[in-house]
């Protein structure tokens, strides 16, 4: 989650915002360059949320729900990204094995 806050908080935009796939989020940083996060096989065994196409979560973690979803901008307010994960061990069972879910909002500055 730090990786998508620190990326999406320096980006210059978020473009579609509001993005219609919410598993999907693309931006593009201070330097005009193109980026992405994603929400890979969710639910799945090898689920994963990966920065373009690097994976940024390890195989141990199973990713069971994600999404990124852009809310534009009002006079006066930036864009906001809220990010919402939750997550498991993949290889815990019965009574050890628990859900952890956060989420976040994240504005993006103005340049």
């Amino acid at each position: 989650l730090g990786v998508v806050e620190r990326q999406l908080r320096n980006a210059n935009s978020v473009e579609p915002c509001p993005n219609p796939d919410t598993n999907t989020i693309t931006y593009t940083d201070q330097n005009g360059i193109s980026g992405s996060f994603s929400c890979n096989n969710i639910g799945a065994a090898d689920s994963y949320i990966a920065s373009a196409s690097a994976r940024l979560t390890n195989s141990d973690i199973t990713i069971t729900s994600c999404s990124f979803m852009c809310t534009a901008g009002t006079a006066g307010n930036p864009p906001f990204v809220s990010v919402s994960l939750e997550a498991e061990d993949a290889t815990a069972v019965g009574v050890q094995n628990s859900k952890v879910t956060t989420s976040t909002q994240i504005y993006l500055r103005s340049y």
